[in-house]
């Protein structure tokens, strides 16, 4: 997968040969194509779920398996989300077509709000920045099948809070598979 409009400070991010990859992450969707990257592996199959929210500009894009749904994005758009963990603060890339955010914990604060959901067969992983909050950033990950089902009714509460047709539309794309 191509990957586009890649930021000048994610090019730093990705050729620095000092950072263990273990450090990184990226997250993307595009059309109907996504990429998750995690511990210097690229996961084949999984679910896929980012959502931004600034102000009145609300975006989410899905991708489940073959089923892609998206909300507030243009047919030719894309989201991608580069997770910085090196060290004890989470630092967010975020590009979304040619705009581009660095989010982090000490940011001021903002009306931000991001979600990332990863879930593959071994883990579900949730991360959530909230500007509004003094703690802006909270990443979970979960390898227990009951505990994953709990995080996933957290992240899909939040998603379909700020997207109300977020569940129905995961539904029928459930329905559909």
């Amino acid at each position: 997968m191509k990957i586009p409009n890649v930021h000048e400070n994610e090019i730093k991010l990705f050729d620095n040969k000092r950072i263990d990859r273990d450090d990184i992450q990226c997250h993307m969707i595009e059309k109907e194509k996504s990429m998750m990257y995690i511990n210097d592996c690229v996961l084949a199959k999984g679910h896929l779920f980012i959502g931004l929210v600034e102000g009145d500009n609300k975006v989410i894009m899905t991708h489940q398996s073959n089923s892609y749904w998206s909300q507030g994005v243009d047919e030719n758009d894309f989201l991608r989300v580069t997770f910085d963990c090196r060290k004890k603060d989470i630092k967010f890339h975020v590009v979304q077509n040619d705009r581009y955010l660095k989010l982090k914990n000490d940011d001021e604060c903002n009306s931000i709000f991001m979600v990332v959901m990863v879930e593959c067969a071994e883990f579900l992983q949730l991360t959530i920045y909230d500007g509004s909050l003094e703690q802006k950033i909270s990443q979970m990950f979960v390898t227990a099948a009951n505990l994953r089902d709990k995080l996933r009714v957290i992240a899909f509460s939040m998603m379909n809070n700020h997207y109300p047709s977020f569940y129905e539309n995961l539904k029928n794309q459930m329905e559909v598979n």
